[in-house]
């Protein structure tokens, strides 16, 4: 039987798939926060999905589109790191949801004068987002009691 959840050093050597880019403190983090979502989830996730943070000394970064290989991407800010454990989790965890439910970016949205619309549409994808890493969240705290 498959496990349900990856350990955090088997996610950090998915080395044949480049999900993340930038830095290596953050593939760690991303890694750890992961092992709190299921396999498969992560499967799909790291085929998608992009995590993306340019170190604060590091200058303009320029990534091919033959790199990025029709991939969602996440950027983070630096200043992750320095937010509490909870808040990074819930952060990378808010924008895997984001990649994993195929939303539409901001920029995508149907008449953007439309203020109300967009706020609409924007507030949807926010709420389902959020639902999302609590469910993840529900999943993986019942099974660390099993």
């Amino acid at each position: 039987m498959k496990n349900k959840y990856y350990d955090a050093e088997m996610i950090y050597r998915m080395q044949d798939i480049p999900f993340t880019m930038g830095t290596d403190r953050l593939r760690r983090l991303i890694a750890e926060v992961f092992t709190k979502i299921p396999t498969d989830v992560v499967d799909q996730i790291v085929d998608d999905c992009l995590y993306l943070m340019v170190e604060p000394e590091g200058g303009a970064v320029f990534y091919p589109n033959r790199v990025l290989k029709n991939k969602h991407i996440c950027i983070f800010p630096h200043t992750l790191f320095d937010a509490s454990e909870q808040s990074k989790v819930f952060t990378i965890l808010h924008e895997t949801a984001h990649c994993y439910l195929k939303h539409k970016s901001p920029l995508e949205f149907v008449n953007p004068t439309d203020r109300d619309s967009y706020w609409d549409q924007y507030s949807k994808q926010e709420k389902e987002a959020d639902d999302l890493v609590d469910k993840w969240s529900e999943e993986w705290e019942a099974s660390q009691k099993e």
